[in-house]
């Protein structure tokens, strides 16, 4: 976390200087109350002239110190809010870098509630450790070396009472530690049980399964409820006993302070000073327990942040041409000992178009995975121009058309420009045109300034038209088509067909399909059964 505030020490120093002035001004006003009832004790012993100027002194300290505290919450919200942002870039952006095997090990509302819910705790875990905790242990400092200077005696008193409220607040820590990360996990599941369903809901309406969804919801929100419960019960506890154990101690010390009094060692003023200062130094306590809940959650949620983080990624990444790509004893497979593609080797030459066959399960799209780098190799290894796939740049040789089609909310000339966004709109056009989807776009209200998005007027066949446009647009040396026209029809397949030709030439390109229509022009047909050629 070092990193994500050293940008903002400036922010953080001056929230702490704030505080640091604000809690020691503050203590100078229980010290002058105590003045002004020594002032006014008494027969025909009250100075008014005295107990004016003291008001006048705890007027303007008031007010230094309520400026102090405005200003401090806003620093303190820059600081906090500023650190959370920047690790919130930076953990999605360690998302985008993460191999899709990485990200396979978690379901998306698991990354989704990281990315937001968790950079949201940490975010209210330092607001509250630097408003509150460091405000409350300069209190602390400053009203145990306010009331020695009054009675060394009583303060050492205090002192030796201080251990019960801190016992108390650390047992409830720990146990609020516990049922904390219990909550955030089930949050977790909740979570990703609900961005599944949304992304999904046409299929659970289609297949009538509303009920199915709803008892298996009904489940997974009543655990996290019971989490909840149980961690926000524990969390409270802390307040309370440590409000009962404080006022015990308040009880004793006023106790003890009025022996004092009645034997003339300490003035009422005094008494009413230290019993201020008595009440003052227990009050933080009180705050720091209230604050363990976010600090707890935050610890939580900042473990669950730096996972990611710490997931190790190559960074010096290599440009290559892409000339050469040569598949050699390839094996792999998504579980132990059972492999999708077996012993695989093949060597393509610059220009060559590759169609990759075989009946459904076969390892098709999971030769193409490999051969972007989103999985690691059981055995063997994937080389372009001599360099292993996992340490070179693949974006800058090669691109993909998947056959699930993806638009985002956005225009349709930044969803075309999305791997090329300084792309001009006469670039865009062009590849909009060999796509054979600029007459689809002229047609729409806006045409290029369209609005699309999963669920507007466009068809999975449109949909995917504006993904084989992005090919043609980045203009790749290698380039891989998953079955990219299976959403569209005979006579478009043949016109993308055409313009798919087109491009390949002097270019790398593979193919996976069905229809023999595409295999046409292929210099090498592999065929893929169980894996093996």
């Amino acid at each position: 976390m070092k990193e994500f505030i050293k940008p903002y020490r400036k922010e953080l120093f001056l929230s702490l200087l704030f505080s640091t002035v604000g809690g020691v001004l503050a203590l100078f006003v229980p010290f002058l109350i105590g003045k002004t009832i020594d002032f006014a004790v008494g027969e025909n012993n009250v100075n008014f002239n005295k107990i004016s100027e003291i008001l006048l002194q705890m007027v303007i300290i008031v007010m230094v110190v309520a400026f102090c505290q405005w200003f401090n919450s806003i620093i303190s919200a820059k600081f906090s809010y500023n650190t959370a942002k920047d690790l919130r870039i930076n953990l999605f952006s360690k998302l985008q870098r993460l191999p899709v095997s990485k990200l396979d090990r978690h379901n998306k509302g698991d990354l989704v509630s990281r990315t937001v819910a968790d950079c949201e705790n940490i975010s209210d875990g330092l607001l509250q450790a630097v408003t509150q905790f460091f405000t409350a242990v300069v209190t602390i400092i400053g009203t145990l070396s306010a009331m020695f200077f009054i009675n060394r005696h009583i303060a050492l008193y205090v002192l030796a009472l201080t251990p019960l409220p801190l016992l108390t607040a650390h047992f409830i820590a720990i146990s609020s530690k516990k049922f904390v990360g219990v909550m955030n996990v089930e949050k977790g599941h909740l979570t990703a049980f609900t961005e599944e369903y949304i992304s999904n809901v046409k299929l659970v309406k289609t297949l009538t399964a509303e009920d199915y969804v709803a008892e298996k919801y009904a489940v997974l929100n009543k655990n996290f409820s019971k989490a909840g419960c149980k961690a926000t019960f524990i969390s409270s506890l802390a307040n309370p006993c440590t409000r009962f154990v404080n006022g015990m101690i308040y009880a004793v010390i006023a106790l003890i302070g009025a022996l004092y009094v009645t034997d003339n060692a300490l003035t009422v003023g005094a008494l009413v000073a230290m019993l201020t200062y008595a009440n003052q130094y227990t009050k933080p306590f009180n705050e720091i327990s209230s604050v363990f809940t976010e600090l707890q959650k935050a610890i939580k949620s900042a473990e669950r942040v730096i996972e990611i983080e710490d997931t190790p990624v190559k960074t010096d990444k290599k440009t290559v041409s892409g000339d050469i790509i040569e598949f050699k004893n390839v094996t792999f497979g998504y579980k132990p000992n059972e492999n999708i593609i077996e012993n695989f080797s093949l060597k393509v030459e610059k220009g060559q178009k590759i169609a990759i066959i075989g009946k459904t399960g076969c390892g098709k799209t999971t030769l193409v995975n490999l051969l972007v780098g989103f999985y690691e190799l059981d055995k063997g290894e994937i080389l372009i121009d001599n360099v292993p796939v996992g340490d070179i740049n693949l974006a800058e040789i090669m691109t993909c058309v998947m056959q699930d089609t993806w638009v985002f909310t956005g225009s349709i000339r930044e969803n075309v420009a999305y791997g090329k966004p300084e792309s001009t709109d006469e670039e865009i056009k062009k590849a909009c045109k060999q796509a054979q989807v600029h007459k689809i776009i002229m047609g729409l209200p806006g045409g290029y300034d369209y609005i699309c998005n999963e669920n507007n007027v466009l068809s999975d066949g449109e949909k995917q038209l504006i993904c084989i446009a992005r090919a043609f647009l980045k203009n790749p040396p290698v380039i891989i088509l998953d079955e990219a026209t299976s959403s569209v029809d005979i006579e478009t397949e043949k016109k993308i067909s055409q313009a798919l030709k087109e491009l390949t030439v002097g270019r790398t390109s593979f193919v996976i399909a069905h229809r023999p229509e595409t295999l046409k022009d292929a210099d090498v047909v592999v065929e893929l059964g169980k894996g093996v050629v």
